[in-house]
């Protein structure tokens, strides 16, 4: 993601909202949550606080893509805001209702998941194409 945002960066620079600001903030939240992953269960809680923030930085900027963009470029703002609310929302609702402690619940919770991550870099690989 972080090279794919990298290139949605340099490529945004000509336009008159680049965003080039939120671009940064997504690159770093994204560096920095592959980073404490690598570290292991010892920060769970910085783990926790950082997959808090993404919704906070994907959402703006998916929606300000889509309102000010038109074609495949706002198609792709449009789906990084799908995309974040759906890997948020689906654990949480498959948790409310009992499914997580079913093996078909966590399959069909994967399918969902990765489903969308696929119609993600479909929708990105359009636009940089």
């Amino acid at each position: 993601m972080v090279i794919i945002y990298y290139a949605f960066l340099r490529g945004m620079k000509p336009l008159h909202h680049p965003f080039t600001v939120l671009w940064w903030i997504a690159i770093a939240a994204n560096i920095l949550g592959f980073l404490i992953v690598c570290l292991g269960d010892k920060l769970h809680g910085v783990s926790a606080i950082i997959a808090t923030l993404l919704p906070l930085i994907y959402l703006p900027l998916g929606i300000l893509i889509f309102i000010w963009y038109r074609g495949r470029l706002g198609q792709a703002g449009l789906w990084m805001a799908i995309r974040i609310l759906v890997l948020n929302l689906v654990p949480v609702l498959f948790y409310v209702a009992g499914l997580l402690e079913k093996d078909w619940g966590l399959v069909v919770m994967e399918i969902i998941t990765i489903g969308i991550e696929l119609w993600y870099a479909w929708a990105l690989m359009r636009v940089l194409r």
